[in-house]
């Protein structure tokens, strides 16, 4: 082979390799901080409903400890359990867990590693994904060499390691923080802050790009943040719209049409607190959906993940078990042979059934709401079965295939 062929390969790899290199990128890491009185705070424990049936594993999580305790990584582990019973997911999703020192009134950090874009099958098209969200999409690891979520514990806080829904006063209950933590992890964190020494700018994005959690982020006028035509990037209209307290995040589903999920938008931007959480006047300890309210109190026990924030993650890609209508039925079946991700959708929707039975090449109906067949056709043969949706009207759709059992899904 000559010279110029070989340097011809070469340059082919090399293209292919930074074409590639150019649709991942370091994920952003939150730092949570403590709240900043020692008090005895509420308890919301996930046994609250002694009536519920006990929610299996959908997925399975894989863990690397490092620097923990027996106690502290039982703690650590119960919260991963509660995840894995909600979140559907053919790849096992990998954290990294740490136990060390870190700034005094930090609790925890959190974060993915790693965020993809343009993978297939996309949802959404130059939009990052957080690396296990993104796994759980394409149903396969995009880099198995690389873990997809990193979680580093402050070991000098005073914990409590109870997993029982009890508390300890003036101890930081870790089960608590860690399904915070996780969610943050899964994709409920934003790439907003402060335009560099520019205080008076606010600006999104990694690599001029967004998030799908940004691409939500809404003013009390229902305007995304993240329309640059109608918002600079970065703009002074971007701060002033993040810190007035009236930014939410469009569910666009049922209850949360006229009530979308009000965000932590403080008037000082605070950097990894600002818009990555719940507002915690809306949800206030004690209550549903407190768990990604900005601050843990000492004392505080909370072990539910709330609707609100399960509705955020069904939002920017996730299938989620026992989830519909934004209600959260633990006395459903087990068996949920079919699986329609994400739900609600706009465009495309993706399939998955369980046991991993093969679906292409069967044909399917689509029904509206008062059993009309409204679309059918033939499932693709390459890839992850996928239905284009783009021509349906808003509303709630039921999806038959094959003698699988029909499923619901919402086009919005």
């Amino acid at each position: 082979m000559g010279i110029k062929y070989k340097l011809l390969i070469f340059l082919i790899f090399s293209t292919l390799e930074s074409i590639k290199a150019q649709d991942v990128a370091d994920g952003p890491i939150i730092a949570c901080e403590a709240g900043e009185f020692k008090e005895v705070a509420a308890v919301l424990n996930s046994d609250i409903s002694k009536k519920s049936k006990k929610m299996v594993p959908q997925s399975t999580f894989e863990v690397d400890y490092t620097g923990f305790t027996a106690e502290s990584r039982a703690a650590f582990q119960s919260a991963i359990d509660v995840w894995a019973s909600y979140l559907v997911s053919r790849v096992p999703i990998r954290v990294i867990a740490k136990y060390e020192s870190i700034n005094a009134t930090t609790l925890a950090t959190s974060g993915s590693k790693k965020v993809y874009k343009n993978f297939t099958p996309n949802i959404l098209n130059d939009t990052w994904y957080p690396s296990a969200l993104a796994n759980a999409i394409a149903a396969k690891d995009l880099d198995p060499k690389e873990a997809d979520i990193v979680i580093t514990v402050n070991k000098n806080i005073s914990w409590s390691f109870k997993t029982d829904g009890s508390k300890d006063n003036f101890k930081f209950d870790l089960k608590t923080v860690i399904l915070h933590e996780l969610a943050h992890g899964l994709g409920f964190t934003t790439t907003f802050k402060i335009a560099g020494t520019n205080t008076l700018q606010v600006q999104w994005g990694l690599e001029s790009l967004p998030l799908v959690y940004d691409t939500y982020i809404q003013n009390d006028k229902g305007l995304i943040l993240t329309d640059n035509t109608k918002f600079g990037n970065p703009s002074v209209d971007l701060k002033t719209n993040t810190t007035t307290g009236n930014t939410f995040f469009k569910v666009g589903k049922g209850t949360y049409i006229q009530n979308p999920p009000k965000l932590n938008a403080p008037r000082e931007f605070q950097s990894g607190s600002s818009i990555s959480h719940l507002d915690e006047a809306t949800y206030p300890k004690g209550t549903f959906n407190a768990l990604m309210s900005p601050f843990v109190g000492s004392g505080e026990v909370n072990h539910v993940v709330g609707p609100v924030i399960l509705a955020v993650l069904n939002r920017i890609g996730w299938s989620i078990v026992n989830f519909e209508g934004f209600v959260i039925t633990a006395n459903e079946p087990e068996e949920n042979p079919l699986i329609i991700f994400p739900n609600p959708a706009n465009t495309n929707i993706s399939l998955r059934s369980k046991g991993l039975k093969v679906l292409k090449n069967t044909n399917y109906g689509i029904y509206n709401a008062i059993g009309k067949l409204v679309m059918e056709g033939t499932l693709n043969t390459s890839g992850v079965p996928t239905i284009n949706i783009s021509t349906l009207s808003s509303g709630i759709y039921s999806l038959k295939i094959g003698n699988l059992e029909n499923q619901r899904f919402v086009k919005y």
